[in-house]
């Protein structure tokens, strides 16, 4: 997505968004190279990724303003309110 985005416009401001329960690439970023983190349980199960791949690495290290990091009680109510939206 940042590498369609930036190709559209590159003055957009991308931000991504973690778990505080499996931070892979935030502690990624703060090192400056592709570190392997320990995987705890999360609702995030779908971006809980404990070590990220080179070239997700450097495409979001390049693109990517920063990473938003969210506590599990605040992944649980977006997923409510997703669920609420869509009537599940």
């Amino acid at each position: 997505m940042a590498l369609a985005l930036k190709h559209i416009n590159p003055r957009i401001q991308i931000f991504g968004v973690e778990s505080t329960n499996v931070p892979g690439m935030a502690e990624s970023l703060k090192a400056g190279k592709v570190v392997k983190v320990p995987k705890k349980r999360t609702m995030a199960e779908g971006i809980a990724v404990q070590q990220v791949g080179d070239l997700t690495f450097e495409i979001v290290n390049n693109l990517v303003e920063d990473i938003v990091l969210v506590e599990e009680d605040e992944v649980i109510q977006i997923l409510v309110t997703i669920a609420d939206v869509l009537d599940c």
